[in-house]
């Protein structure tokens, strides 16, 4: 098993963006999902950050333009409708141009909820992001596989996340696909990463993987609230981190 890359999801405006330059020093394989949606608007929420964080982010991406920091974005929400059926890429521009920029990886949330798709909309926005550089992500989810296998001769990738989001280990994690680029998600906990990672071995073989932790790097603070926490963050990544086979 080969594990390429090891994402972090749901960073919003309870951490500083510099805190997360910090954590790519220390861990050069970590890659920061961040969560999008159109009904959260310009304020952000948990797991969503604002039109705000986001701007200071791409301010101190461009500052520091050596440090090889990898972001992917998670589109949730009626954006994914808009790219599954009108095949149009609905980012609202004011409020995440500033993150279009600096994401090289687009994951698809589907959460589980059947999405009706047309493949002759959805092809050309697949094949446009490839041009831009774009890898993008299919949930596999039980619910829209389908749209997995309907962009033809296109290469996208499939995160396994059997609990839909909801943060549940899989009774038995499923095989990879031969020739798609596959993750795995669902219930990895900096308590459980290790454990979890020798089972997924010899069931990945020699394949090339990614995984992706959220719920579980998150933490409650009556001050503050629901926060993600990169104590949890570093934990889970120093325990990833000998499993690692290629740093990006």
């Amino acid at each position: 098993m080969k594990l390429r890359k090891v994402t972090v999801t749901g960073a919003d405006d309870s951490i500083s963006p510099i805190e997360l330059f910090s954590i790519n020093r220390e861990y050069p394989f970590v890659e920061f999902g961040i969560l999008l949606s159109k009904g959260v608007g310009d304020l952000g929420g948990s797991r969503f950050p604002s039109t705000e964080w986001l701007k200071e982010l791409k301010k101190l991406y461009d500052e520091n333009a050596k440090s090889k920091i990898h972001f992917s974005g998670h589109i949730c929400g009626s954006w994914v409708k808009d790219i599954f059926l009108k095949g149009i890429w609905p980012i609202d521009r004011r409020a995440t141009a500033d993150f279009e920029s600096i994401a090289t990886r687009w994951q698809l949330n589907t959460h589980g909820i059947k999405h009706d798709f047309k493949g002759v909309m959805l092809k050309p926005v697949i094949q446009y992001r490839h041009i831009l550089g774009n890898e993008i992500i299919f949930q596999y989810d039980n619910e829209n596989n389908q749209a997995l296998f309907s962009c033809g001769d296109l290469t996208v990738s499939a995160l396994f996340d059997l609990s839909h989001g909801a943060g549940v280990l899989p009774k038995k994690w499923p095989k990879p696909f031969a020739g798609i680029p596959c993750g795995y998600a669902g219930g990895l906990s900096p308590d459980n990463i290790e454990e979890q990672l020798a089972i997924l071995e010899p069931i990945v073989e020699d394949k090339t993987i990614w995984i992706d932790a959220e719920s579980y790097l998150r933490s409650y603070d009556s001050s503050k609230g629901d926060y993600f926490d990169p104590n949890k963050v570093a934990k889970f990544l120093e325990k990833a981190k000998p499993w690692v086979k290629y740093e990006i």
